[in-house]
């Protein structure tokens, strides 16, 4: 978030389905829905278009703004200690090469 980055939530169990519904509350993220009525797997035709409406659709054009907006705020918001020690933390796991950033 504090990035601008919309969020394509795939929620598999315990917190994350709670978490990509108030993503998609607040507008800053689309949640891929799970095929067979709620109960079966994520489907590649789901994950993908959800994908292409957030990144290049008309319906993903209000997340992407409403997402640069929230990027925006939370980078102003140099006094929130919590945010700035997590974002350390990521960029040391990032510089020891366990990770590539994406971006």
């Amino acid at each position: 978030m504090r990035y601008g980055v919309p969020i394509i939530g795939i929620p598999l169990h315990l917190d994350q389905p709670l978490n990509v519904k108030l993503v998609v509350e607040v507008g800053i993220g689309m949640e891929v829905e799970r095929g067979g009525g709620g109960e079966g797997s994520f489907e590649r035709e789901r994950v993908g278009k959800v994908i292409r409406e957030v990144v290049v659709g008309e319906g993903g054009e209000g997340v992407r703004r409403r997402a640069g907006e929230m990027g925006k705020r939370l980078r102003l918001r140099r006094e929130d200690g919590e945010v700035e020690v997590v974002v350390q933390k990521m960029r040391e796991v990032c510089g020891k090469g366990k990770i590539r950033r994406a971006v």
